[in-house]
């Protein structure tokens, strides 16, 4: 359980880098 969540975790940090890196780009 907690490496699947470690996984999770690891994705969703993932999407908010490439989300923060779009939002930077956009400005």
């Amino acid at each position: 359980l907690t490496e699947r969540r470690n996984e999770d975790d690891a994705q969703q940090y993932i999407s908010n880098v490439k989300n923060f890196k779009i939002s930077v780009g956009n400005e």
